[in-house]
């Protein structure tokens, strides 16, 4: 049986416009829904956000809600559901493939930057400015929920990806010991107040506000600049190492309170 459709009552020449009329209904109430405020709140208000924190997440939703592809397609029309956008950034690193990407462990900055090539017309260049914003935004909205690895949807991950996890965890917690980039626990001890992140909690405190960089940065881009200010190894966000670290910080702040955003005491 098909369905009644209430244009077929409309002259011809009105119903190109009342199709017109319904699109742009539907992507205003999208773009509604898509904005922190007009959405009810995240975890955290907006206004209760460090300032420099509260810029990057706001350019993270403009991002987020428009359109860089010839068809008009942005984020906002296939990630409306804020309570699965919640689960995303405390669930990373994690295994993720989706068209065409690679099968492997991956940082969440990683997965951004591989839809942005794939769902958009934008060159590298444009891309990288827009990542790290989005990233914030995605980390807003998980203020407040449980780390846990590799855990970003309501049914369990399969058991080859946690496995992949697992062992990108053991390699991690390797580096962060005894490792030849150093021993991050030489300066970074298992207890902290206010003014100092331990090592236990370092993936429950990213992204952040970096002063001697200006930036908001993911952890991923963080440690790989880290690494090399320490003159202990030359690596890009997204290597190997970076993520096996990654990995096993994310397995040191299981089961802690995400709590992204705050200014990193330098």
């Amino acid at each position: 049986m098909r369905l009644f459709r209430f244009e077929r009552l409309l002259p011809s020449c009105f119903r190109s416009l009342f199709g017109a009329m319904a699109v742009s209904v539907i992507l205003l109430i999208s773009l509604f829904m898509a904005d922190p405020v007009a959405a009810g709140r995240g975890p955290t208000p907006l206004t209760a956000l460090e300032p420099h924190f509260r810029k990057s997440v706001l350019h993270g939703w403009r991002a987020f809600q428009t359109s860089h592809a010839d068809d008009g397609v942005a984020c906002v029309h296939c990630h409306l559901d804020h309570e699965t956008i919640r689960r995303w950034a405390r669930a990373y690193p994690k295994v993720e493939v989706f068209d065409g990407t690679p099968y492997r462990v991956k940082t969440l900055r990683q997965v951004v930057l591989e839809a942005l090539e794939r769902h958009s017309d934008l060159g590298p260049a444009r891309r990288l400015e827009l990542v790290d914003g989005l990233v914030a935004y995605i980390a807003w909205w998980g203020d407040g929920l449980k780390v846990s690895p590799g855990h970003s949807r309501d049914l369990p991950p399969p058991s080859e990806d946690l496995k992949l996890l697992r062992e990108s965890a053991r390699r991690g917690l390797k580096l962060i010991a005894k490792g030849s980039e150093g021993n991050c626990r030489g300066c970074h001890e298992s207890t902290a107040d206010a003014q100092d992140v331990s090592v236990g909690q370092v993936a429950a405190r990213f992204p952040k506000f970096v002063p001697s960089t200006e930036k908001v940065m993911p952890l991923s881009v963080f440690v790989a600049y880290h690494l090399e200010e320490q003159g202990k190894v030359s690596v890009t966000p997204d290597g190997k190492i970076v993520i096996d670290i990654l990995a096993g910080l994310a397995l040191l702040a299981e089961g802690q309170t995400y709590l992204p955003g705050h200014l990193m005491q330098e």
